[in-house]
């Protein structure tokens, strides 16, 4: 694999060396991301609560996540027996299987005959601060949630979480922000956030996932339970680093402890308290060398490869056949200034039934079946050795960066809204179909108001009526599973 390259190298003339825009090795993967684990212990308690019976350590962890989301000053563990000596991991080990609670950066305790009686938690910012930012992150993570398609295996839940988190957040290179806020509402953040944020998706999408640190590559990632067997996943390691806006790789995901521990992928020293992943299944799986998000439709998730250099093909999987099917071929080629090219994947995206893909110095766009393909943007007139690199869709604009070379610095970033798709019901453009635009339908009827009306035509009979509205209201309550579209 070309991924273990510690350089990247042009085709120029005669000289025959390939370059990819993964041509990363390990050296250039980020690493410095865990915060500090250290408590403060304040010794014994000259005003100990009266101890009650013995209590599991889950219970423990209920009371202590109950008094964090309280904001409490101090919180009573007397019951629990919890050693001294283990109290710090014990409360590290806590906090990471809750990243919702990412203004609680370590606590001191008082003890009594060497067990935990109270602990008085630190707290990164001020009570009014705190509540403002868990409102910032509440939104950002309920948007983040609404995101993933619902009805997925537990297979492609992880894959569409490896790649929301991979094309949203970018690696904080100033090594300063740890935690699931900072990924979620800043989209920057170390490993330990990557990581964190990951359990978070996790934990409301009902699957277990643990957090995994190694202190000789001081570095985290995860473990994550598929099928009933364990398999880590390294999120940041698949983000590509300079960032690449739009891009998402797949080395990292699914895999052994043996397949993450060989040369390859140089994982190693992690603690060995979290399960063993001796399963095999997804290691050197189809997607290892997709270096692009894969995009969810009702027919099969599609995505993007290059089998042959400057090649590339956009193909169907369906994970419950396991089968893959081409839907659409084409050439690209990233010219460099100099006479030679890049070996580059291209970047896809999904919007509506189409999907658009860069190809040097355009972005094209085909239907979902690879039919209608059609030139969506051309910058033909750009410089010798500019070309799209970034590419990626929020709501309905669609934005892409030109640049030098693949992980060069931006050059121009231009942001385009995309073509309304006729009969899709979107009516107001905010990317879903809603009673909001049920409203504007109701209203163009009633009042003759002005309205998108290539998107309101939703039964395509070239008038819009109050057939339009009861098509549109069937859908939303689930009778009809998905509205007629003409490309």
């Amino acid at each position: 694999m070309f991924k273990n390259l510690l350089f990247m190298s042009l085709i120029v003339l005669t000289v025959s060396v390939s370059a990819s825009l993964t041509c990363l090795g390990s050296d250039s993967h980020p690493t410095g991301g865990l915060s500090p684990r250290e408590v403060i212990n304040l010794g014994e308690d000259p005003n100990p609560p009266e101890k009650l019976l013995s209590s599991a350590y889950t219970s423990a962890e209920e009371v202590l996540i109950a008094g964090l989301e309280s904001l409490a000053s101090e919180i009573d563990l007397t019951s629990f027996y919890i050693p001294k000596e283990q109290f710090g991991d014990w409360l590290f080990d806590t906090l990471y299987k809750y990243p919702h609670i990412f203004y609680a950066t370590t606590a001191a305790c008082y003890s009594n005959n060497g067990y935990v009686t109270r602990i008085l938690p630190e707290y990164a910012y001020p009570k009014d601060v705190i509540l403002s930012m868990k409102a910032e992150y509440d939104e950002a993570f309920e948007k983040a949630i609404d995101a993933i398609p619902k009805g997925l295996s537990e297979t492609e839940t992880v894959l569409a979480v490896n790649d929301w988190l991979a094309t949203h957040i970018a690696y904080d290179h100033t090594v300063t922000k740890y935690d699931a806020y900072t990924a979620f509402v800043e989209k920057t953040t170390v490993c330990q956030g990557y990581a964190l944020a990951f359990i978070a998706f996790m934990n409301e999408l009902g699957m277990e996932s643990v957090y995994v640190a190694s202190e000789p590559m001081n570095h985290a990632w995860n473990l994550v339970k598929v099928n009933g067997e364990w398999y880590h996943v390294d999120v940041t390691w698949n983000d590509p680093s300079p960032d690449t806006k739009g891009a998402a790789y797949h080395s990292y995901l699914l895999l052994s402890d043996a397949e993450i521990n060989d040369s390859e992928h140089n994982h190693y020293g992690w603690d060995t308290s979290v399960p063993d992943a001796t399963s095999t299944t997804y290691d050197n799986y189809f997607w290892e060398d997709v270096e692009a998000p894969f995009i969810y439709t009702e027919k099969g998730w599609l995505y993007v490869s290059s089998p042959a250099g400057t090649e590339h093909t956009i193909s169907s999987y369906d994970f419950q056949n396991n089968t893959s099917t081409v839907v659409h071929s084409f050439s690209a080629t990233w010219y460099t200034n100099t006479g030679g090219y890049w070996i580059v994947s291209p970047l896809i995206a999904g919007y509506k039934n189409k999907v658009y893909y860069t190809a040097g110095h355009k972005i094209y766009s085909v239907n979902f079946d690879g039919t209608d393909e059609q030139v969506f943007i051309d910058e033909s007139n750009l410089p010798v050795g500019q070309e799209i690199y970034g590419m990626y869709i929020e709501g309905n604009m669609l934005t892409y960066s030109v640049k030098d070379s693949p992980t060069g610095e931006t050059i121009k970033k231009i942001s385009v809204k995309l073509p309304a798709i006729r009969g899709n019901g979107d009516i107001n453009g905010d990317n879903a179909v809603d009673l909001i635009d049920v409203w504007s339908l109701l209203r163009r009827i009633a009042w003759n108001m002005p309205i998108d009306e290539n998107s309101a035509d939703v039964n395509l009979d070239n008038t819009i009526d109050m057939e339009d509205v009861l098509t549109i209201r069937q859908f939303i309550v689930g009778l009809n599973s998905y509205l007629p579209t003409a490309s």
